[in-house]
């Protein structure tokens, strides 16, 4: 039995935003997405885009409801980035700030549930763009496994903030970590705090709003984090 939700339906802008999660990988041109994702709608009973629609169109304009929360990003034109399970995208600069940890930290962060929640996050950067200027897709990737090679879990990384100025604004997030005196001196290796991805996101919010960008109301993708990420 066909149990897909969308069976004998149109193709639509609704449909590619709860397709393009499941056809993901990283970086990906507008025209490899829409193929990925009207691919699945029609190999499980979906219609094709009604006739004078653009499929290609209705792509672009899902990524760009999902930039709206946070979950996508434009990282050159025409090509996207989403984020992954428990990830988060802000910004639209070409570096690139992380933010991610260990699931076992987390779930032994006391207390259980909540904004006040805290545990052991790495905070960093690395550039977007290498020294001839060509896109570095997956750079935040390559980093984040460089650093936890040697470790037993896999990390998360929660979030990802983009932005030109990646070092100044790495540096005043830990700065103001390190002022609240949540900076953690006896882990291994440097950088790391005991705070949250909610956390960091209004910390960039006061350091410059605008940062945020396209993100039109990170109230909204606060407490879409706090319900998946804080629980």
């Amino acid at each position: 039995m066909n149990g897909y939700e969308y069976k004998d339906q149109p193709f639509s802008v609704e449909i590619a935003e709860a397709l393009i999660p499941e056809r993901w990988s990283t970086g990906n041109l507008i025209k490899n997405v829409e193929k990925r994702v009207l691919c699945s709608h029609t190999s499980r009973g979906g219609l094709e885009p009604p006739e004078g629609e653009n499929s290609r169109l209705m792509v672009s304009e899902a990524l760009r409801n999902l930039s709206s929360v946070a979950k996508a990003s434009e990282i050159s034109k025409d090509v996207w980035r989403y984020g992954q399970t428990d990830q988060w995208v802000f910004g639209s600069g070409k570096h690139w700030v992380y933010l991610y940890y260990f699931p076992d930290d987390k779930q032994n962060a006391e207390p259980k549930a909540g904004r006040t929640s805290l545990w052991q996050c790495r905070i960093g950067t690395t550039e977007g763009i290498d020294t001839h200027g060509k896109i570095k897709y997956d750079a935040p990737e390559k980093r984040v496994g460089n650093q936890t090679r040697s470790y037993r879990q896999k990390p998360i990384t929660a979030l990802l903030i983009r932005a030109d100025r990646n070092r100044a604004l790495e540096k005043a997030i830990q700065g103001i970590l390190t002022v609240r005196e949540q900076d953690i001196t006896e882990a291994k290796g440097n950088s790391w705090f005991s705070t949250n991805p909610c956390e960091v996101v209004e910390i960039v919010a006061h350091i410059r709003y605008d940062l945020l960008s396209p993100v039109n109301n990170v109230s909204a993708a606060l407490l879409g984090m706090e319900r998946k990420i804080l629980r």
